[in-house]
């Protein structure tokens, strides 16, 4: 099966199947409150999104630069004796975490590489480590967040014992044209590789920015939305999904699927499919209250789009062919149907900057 598939399919589960015609009594406001024998969506328009800084510093620049150069191995790494352990170096440590003097699970490794700054461990643990010297085994007394995904762990004290092994800097080439034609590959002077590089960040910084805002809104619209009774059979559907997509995953991590959606998504099980559930509903509604639908020029973009995603020849009827009998034509609309809903979202939502 082609890459993407499974992913694209559940993609629509999860938003589940949107109904021809929708047929039970819906009562829209002005003011976008919408509702019916299902739900109560109290606002659609209008949500307020956090987003993120997108500007790039010179600092961002060069810091890509480098990283470019590591890729390419052009910078020359050296052992560092004589000091200690500073932000950019890179160190290689073994780490056991205890808590009451109890080691606790997935708190501890062994030869450990990283950047010291941006190993983006928490809060206090890397700030602990800078000034040790290589060779020097010691303890750090942090903190985990309140919120951690980690119940267990989450606000509680906990002490790192550190082996710092090995602490080296990485001497970096200056950006000549010569260097920047390396780097590019392609002839290309230091300014315009400079100048290419800062563009391609600032691309980068608003693609993630506006995912984040797509993101928010969804789960803003969700905060919205008022289930008063859950149909049970509805309800366990949703949860039997949940459980099909994240099985394997929580094998993986020899976790029930319970617990890895519990960690790495922060709900139970039966809250993500509360979430899903209002999410399949709001949609039915916006796309009633929007008159939205899936033009014949609209599916074949689609269909294009998706073929090529997921690994087929968009430009071969019979490629395409293929794709389309095993996604289905009904799943591919509803697909496209779910970036319309996405857009009305977005373009109505209300931006405002994340706090700091």
């Amino acid at each position: 099966m082609k890459k993407k598939i499974i992913a694209l399919i559940f993609c629509v589960v999860l938003v589940a199947a949107l109904v021809a015609g929708i047929t039970m009594k819906s009562v829209f406001n002005k003011k976008g409150r919408l509702s019916n024998e299902k739900i109560t969506v109290e606002q659609y328009k209008g949500l307020e999104v956090e987003t993120m800084d997108i500007e790039v510093s010179d600092e961002d620049v060069e810091s890509s630069i480098k990283s470019t150069m590591d890729a390419m191995e052009l910078g020359t790494k050296s052992d560092v004796t004589d000091r200690g352990a500073e932000y950019g170096d890179t160190i290689v440590m073994d780490y056991t975490g205890k808590k009451d003097g109890t080691p606790f699970d997935k708190g501890s490794d062994t030869d450990f590489e990283g950047v010291l700054g941006s190993i983006g461990f928490i809060d206090g643990f890397e700030s602990a480590i800078v000034g040790h010297k290589a060779g020097e085994t010691f303890d750090i007394d942090v903190t985990f967040p309140e919120k951690y995904q980690n119940e267990e762990l989450a606000g509680q004290p906990v002490v790192f014992t550190i082996v710092l092994k090995k602490v080296s800097t990485t001497t970096y080439p200056e950006l000549t044209d010569e260097v920047a034609t390396k780097l590019n590959g392609a002839d290309i002077t230091a300014e315009e590789f400079r100048k290419k590089t800062r563009e391609d960040l600032e691309t980068s910084n608003k693609e993630t920015a506006e995912a984040a805002v797509e993101q928010g809104v969804w789960q803003a619209l969700i905060d919205k939305c008022v289930i008063d009774v859950y149909q049970e059979d509805a309800l366990e559907g949703k949860k039997s999904e949940i459980e099909q997509r994240y099985g394997s995953m929580a094998s993986y991590y020899s976790m029930d699927v319970e617990s890895f959606v519990k960690t790495y998504y922060g709900l139970s099980v039966e809250d993500m499919a509360k979430d899903l559930l209002k999410q399949e509903y709001a949609i039915e509604l916006i796309v009633e209250a929007e008159k939205l639908e899936v033009t014949d020029e609209e599916y074949n973009e689609g269909l294009k789009k998706y073929a090529e995603e997921s690994g087929y020849d968009s430009t071969n009827e019979d490629s395409l062919k293929e794709f389309e009998k095993l996604v289905t034509k009904s799943t591919l609309k509803q697909i496209i149907l779910q970036e319309e809903v996405t857009k009305v979202l977005v373009d109505n939502c209300v931006r405002v900057k994340a706090s700091k």
